[in-house]
């Protein structure tokens, strides 16, 4: 069993290439295996090239891949907007819930936090850019 999720904050002009491929070997009968690769663009300059892949050689297998591209809902940075939360923390927050709620699944509680505070302080670097509200 493989279940490997993968998440992109693209901002900027930036431009992010992701290739992910599960490889199934013909000995590996009643493999489950999963690949996920998502990606939320903070600018209009951003880009991101996402390329999952199934590579399977054997036949009684479950599989299944996929990949999302979207940049920030418009509508959530209003909700947010109309609660008096600028533009700029909007996005931030929205970064952060984007990444953060991948190590709900950690069992061990203090790799977890950790991971949740270096995500948490990435996710102000990158989407912060400029405050122009």
């Amino acid at each position: 069993t493989s279940e490997e999720t993968f998440r992109g904050i693209i901002g900027d002009k930036a431009n992010a290439v992701f290739n992910g491929r599960i490889h199934i070997h013909p000995d590996a009968q009643k493999t489950v295996a999963q690949l996920s690769n998502k990606n939320l663009l903070t600018s209009d300059q951003a880009q991101v090239n996402t390329k999952p892949e199934l590579e399977i050689y054997a036949n009684d297998v479950q599989c299944a891949h996929g990949a999302t591209v979207a940049q920030i809902n418009d509508e959530a940075i209003h909700y947010c907007r109309t609660r008096g939360i600028t533009e700029s923390v909007a996005a931030q927050l929205i970064g952060i819930g984007f990444v953060v709620s991948l190590f709900d699944r950690i069992a061990y509680e203090p790799l977890r936090e950790w991971l949740s505070d270096q995500a948490k302080q990435r996710c102000l670097t990158l989407v912060a850019g400029d405050d122009n509200e």
